[in-house]
């Protein structure tokens, strides 16, 4: 979350992109009001020391029509999949009043879309817990999918125990990410806060045969990636990773970090420890766009 008020500065950058979504027709209306209440926001926040967050525009920031439907799709898919274990989902404006960039996100899906990188649109929270987990991929069994060979299986989740002695550490909302604090009325014990943000979906990493520290060691967390697997299921597509490994975000013990694949001759996503050294062909990372730096 923001914890400094805005400067005029980034007010005026603010009021430019509300400008470049605007018809001439709409400019020619407002546009000279618009510029008076940015430059009057700006400085009441600097006087007051107020944390007020610039207007919480959600999806309508973006600026492509068809990258908008695919948030909105996106938002809805995963909320039905979080409702298989009783949650709910924050909206985009909540994202947005976090502070979350969805004119960034936005052009960022369209530049990872031109480069065929696949990209899913990936919104998720930290701090469930692996039991949480396993939970949700049971409540998937139902949902048979159809592996790339044609073959039909059902969706399940395998954690190795060492992985899972070292959840709390590993599920962790890296620095640089924004979230929405979790505010869920239900039983599941939650610590940290719900994130967004963009993950190359092809079925193999987009870099293979590197070690952990590619790309300064930043990867999917756990949660993102078996939220984006989990949705495959869902939505009854072949997961990826189908002959390959995913580095996954943080690390453990003596230099050993996690990374996931879908086991398709056992119908099910695994979650396994490799060293952080390790470098295969069929190892890999997807190199993911963040929202909202702090």
């Amino acid at each position: 979350m923001r914890t400094h008020s805005y400067t005029l500065a980034e007010v005026e950058r603010m009021h430019e992109t509300a400008l470049s979504r605007r018809s001439a027709e709409e400019l020619a209306a407002v546009g000279a009001d618009l510029g008076a209440l940015a430059a009057a926001t700006a400085l009441r926040n600097r006087q007051s020391g107020k944390t007020d967050l610039p207007p919480d525009e959600g999806l309508e920031a973006i600026f492509s029509p068809d990258a908008k439907v695919a948030f909105e799709v996106a938002f809805d898919n995963t909320q039905q999949l979080f409702d298989r274990i009783g949650l709910e989902l924050p909206s985009p404006e909540q994202f947005s009043g976090a502070g979350v960039d969805f004119a960034h996100l936005g052009a960022e899906f369209e530049r990872m879309e031109d480069e065929g990188l696949q990209p899913k649109i990936i919104a998720t929270v930290h701090g469930l817990g692996a039991s949480v987990w396993r939970t949700l991929y049971e409540n998937l069994q139902n949902d048979s999918i159809v592996n790339r060979d044609g073959t039909i299986k059902n969706g399940g989740l395998y954690i190795d125990s060492t992985v899972a002695e070292n959840w709390n550490k590993l599920d962790q909302v890296p620095p640089t990410v924004l979230g929405v604090p979790y505010t869920g009325t239900n039983t599941h014990t939650a610590h940290a806060a719900w994130t967004i943000r963009l993950v190359p979906g092809t079925d193999r990493p987009t870099n293979t045969n590197v070690d952990h520290a590619v790309n300064n060691g930043t990867h999917p967390t756990i949660t993102e990636y078996l939220t984006l697997q989990a949705n495959c299921l869902q939505e009854r597509r072949p997961p990826i990773d189908s002959n390959t490994w995913t580095w996954l975000n943080g690390t453990f013990g003596n230099g050993r970090a996690p990374g996931g694949r879908w086991n398709s001759g056992r119908g099910r996503v695994s979650v396994f420890w490799l060293n952080v050294d390790n470098r295969y062909d069929s190892l890999g990372s997807r190199l993911p766009v963040w929202g909202v730096e702090l």
